[in-house]
């Protein structure tokens, strides 16, 4: 008989605390609601900027009471139902997807969280939460012409903790952080007129990731005009914060510190480049060139076509020293309804057939031009930048250099006039401001 009261008591005390556990989340009253549970993305964060792939992870939703106790859970915002019966109370709702780690590509995570909303005797209450990016995104996009100039280059981002980073030239993905301050370095490789393999480095602080912040980072350099720039600055939709560094290039320009150009607008698929004339097959020459395959310079062999002077490579134009006199002309069509207002051209030379007199002119229709600028036994230096401004006011199709003199080292040690040009390259600009 004692062990059977024993029995009951227990049954008793167990079915007392289970009510109790229970009450801990649930009112006293009986009384029973409905929840409407609408889940929401931020829309800034849907979408990679640089891949434009939709987000699809599993958002994992949890309904708590106000004692933080939780009354269900889904694996998957898609699972949750259109209502929700639930017993009158207090409750809020939490919502998540995927793991805080810190760096790491692709690695998105998101958090939200409703405020307390009270469920009534048969009312029905609608509740919103939506999810936010909880770690900060950080996105690289290089220039054209950085990559046309530049043959290897990269970003490297480090946290405060030391963790980094690396956006190769070719990664698309982009890069979760933590937040706090962020360092990027930077490094430009290029080949040098020697053949030699160089670069250029920057680094710079950004100060302040947060939550929630996409932070994309331009790089922009040029190796053959001005000032390159690296530039960072955070995506419309969300925190706005910007930031811009000089990045100090060694090229040299005679552009007027307030005057601001486009870039280069001269280059192959932009339109196409003609010549009095160029040399003949046996005119071949060697050039440096880096072979990625191996991760070595080597030599390759090109035709001195007029395109040549376009391609921002170590290739050049040559006139056909088989014509006996000056002058030369190696010029650009940009196409019909493509007409520039060209307020700046730049010239890099070789010390064979260099100009050292010439005409830059415009034209409508190809045969009739316009000089907008005329130099005299001017000396150029060799495999260097130099350019020119000129006041023209009028947007032609045609552009082109014509040389009346070149001089040359040929078989001597001494420049003399020769009768052919060579222009390693021809840059045209419009004025910004």
């Amino acid at each position: 008989m004692k062990n059977t009261l024993r029995i009951i008591c227990v049954l008793l005390s167990f079915v007392l605390y289970s009510c109790q556990d229970e009450d801990l989340y649930l009112p006293e009253t009986a009384g029973e609601g409905t929840l409407q549970l609408n889940v929401n993305v931020g829309k800034e964060n849907l979408i990679n900027a640089r891949s434009k792939a939709t987000v699809t992870e599993a958002f994992q939703v949890s309904l708590l009471s106000q004692a933080n106790d939780t009354v269900y859970q889904w694996s998957d915002r898609s699972e949750v139902p259109e209502s929700i019966s639930l017993r009158t109370g207090i409750y809020y709702v939490k919502v998540s997807s995927g793991t805080l780690a810190s760096p790491a590509f692709d690695a998105v995570y998101y958090t939200g969280q409703s405020a307390f909303f009270e469920i009534g005797d048969g009312q029905v209450a609608a509740v919103e939460v939506t999810a936010r990016l909880a770690n900060t995104k950080v996105s690289i996009s290089f220039s054209d012409s950085l990559q046309k100039d530049f043959y290897d280059y990269f970003v490297r981002i480090t946290d405060e903790d030391d963790h980094y980073l690396t956006f190769s030239k070719d990664e698309i993905r982009a890069g979760y952080f933590n937040g706090g301050n962020l360092t990027a370095y930077v490094r430009l490789s290029y080949v040098s007129p020697e053949g030699d393999s160089l670069f250029y480095e920057k680094t710079q602080r950004i100060e302040g990731a947060e939550a929630n912040d996409h932070i994309h980072i331009t790089i922009k350099a040029n190796l053959h005009y001005g000032d390159g720039l690296f530039s960072v600055n955070t995506s419309d939709a969300v925190n706005k914060k910007e930031v811009v560094i000089g990045f100090d290039q060694p090229a040299k320009s005679e552009a007027p510190a307030q005057q601001i150009y486009t870039e280069n607008l001269v280059y192959r698929g932009n339109g196409s480049a003609f010549a009095s004339s160029y040399a003949s097959d046996s005119m071949q020459y060697a050039r440096p060139a880096y072979d990625a395959k191996n991760d070595t310079i080597k030599t390759v062999y090109d035709l001195p076509l007029p395109e040549k002077a376009f391609d921002g490579k170590f290739t050049h134009w040559t006139s056909d020293s088989r014509q006996e006199n000056l002058p030369q002309w190696l010029g650009f069509d940009f196409g019909a309804g493509q007409e520039k207002t060209i307020r700046q051209y730049s010239l890099q030379v070789t010390q064979w057939g260099t100009p050292e007199s010439w005409m830059f002119q415009g034209s409508h229709d190809g045969l009739t031009w316009q000089t907008l600028d005329e130099q005299q036994d001017k000396s150029l230096a060799t495999f260097e930048t130099t350019s020119f401004e000129i006041d023209n006011q009028q947007s032609y199709r045609y552009y082109r250099l014509l040389v009346t003199k070149a001089t040359g080292l040929t078989n001597s040690t001494s420049a003399h006039e020769v009768n052919f040009v060579l222009i390693r390259e021809l840059e045209m600009r419009e004025l910004i401001q």
